[in-house]
């Protein structure tokens, strides 16, 4: 179950502490190669939000026009329509040829905004150099939503041209390792009951609070990778550390229902506080949930920075056992 509240420009999730996941969306196999692209392109379309003329953009423009058989001299090029930005993405082992990635576009010049922009054809290179993908698309910065416009997202928007790694290099034999994303001993402990209630002859077994190593019976040995892709589509539960997450830019709050709050005083000038129709101005019963006061705040409308001095007091005082995250 997901509850909803809403502050004057702050949004709070409270979500269920242990919740069912795929294995493959909480952890990845040990040995699989992660790849990090990076490139460096020229987005245009910016209707006068694009760069000053300084010597980076013009180069930048003048090459690309060089490639279309174009020469022209610096002093004739219009930047304000232009901006340079870098360009990355992130593709693992299992990528193959032909597949899209999603790729993160930052302007490096002096742009006021890239939104709604089209990048130009860019290659995207690995560490070794060597070209793995081309994007090419329109820059979606999320504008209006509070976050910056000079870095945004394409998504889907680079075809991979090669893939990094080679395929079952991630395999000793039958066996393998699973890292958790999110290092938990219950969640460790939960994937083995899911792989040992799937095929009680497959050996899981937990190494610490983040690894679990797998051995598939030589059986089994020639369906392997229908093995492995049945065992990363198995759903179990995911326990999570109680945190809350605060963006102080956007105003957003995001709290897990988990968060627990021990009894505790909250005084705020002039303001009544109730939960749960009661009023706490003067005491926080033991247990109530952040849940509980994110509902009572919502009907204050305080501002962002309230919010977050609220939450932060409770948890230099001892009485919210969550972790503080402000971004």
């Amino acid at each position: 179950m997901i509850k909803l509240f809403f502050f004057s420009a702050v949004f709070v999730s409270v979500l269920n502490s242990a919740y069912q996941s795929r294995i493959k969306d909480i952890a990845y196999i040990s040995g699989v190669k992660r790849n990090i692209l990076k490139g460096y392109g020229l987005v245009v379309g910016l209707e006068g939000s694009g760069d000053s003329k300084n010597p980076l953009t013009l180069k930048t423009i003048g090459k690309y026009l060089e490639h279309s058989g174009i020469v022209i001299e610096d002093k004739y090029l219009q930047t304000k329509n232009c901006a340079v930005v870098a360009v990355t993405a992130e593709m693992d082992g299992f990528t193959s040829k032909g597949d899209m990635l999603d790729v993160q576009i930052a302007s490096v010049s002096d742009s006021k905004s890239i939104d709604n922009g089209l990048l130009l054809q860019t290659v995207l290179r690995g560490a070794d150099n060597q070209i793995y993908a081309v994007v090419q698309g329109i820059v979606d910065t999320g504008a209006g939503k509070g976050g910056s416009t000079r870095r945004g997202m394409i998504y889907n928007g680079a075809v991979v041209e090669k893939a990094s790694g080679e395929a079952g290099s991630y395999l000793q034999g039958t066996a393998l390792q699973l890292i958790l994303k999110n290092p938990d001993i219950t969640t460790a402990l939960s994937l083995v009951n899911a792989i040992k209630d799937y095929n009680s002859e497959i050996a899981a077994q937990v190494i610490d609070y983040k690894k679990i190593s797998i051995r598939i019976p030589d059986a089994m040995k020639d369906e392997l990778y229908k093995v492995i892709s049945e065992i990363m589509q198995l759903e179990t539960s995911a326990d999570t550390q109680a945190r809350v997450v605060i963006d102080k830019k956007t105003g957003i709050v995001v709290v897990g229902d988990n968060v627990r709050i021990d009894a505790a005083m909250i005084s705020l000038p002039g303001i009544s506080v109730e939960v749960k129709g009661r009023k706490i101005n003067s005491m926080l019963e033991k247990n109530t949930t952040a849940g509980d006061l994110a509902e009572a705040l919502n009907k204050l409308g305080l501002k962002t920075e309230n919010i977050i001095a609220v939450f932060s007091a409770l948890s230099r005082s001892g009485s919210l056992n969550a972790q503080i995250i402000v971004q």
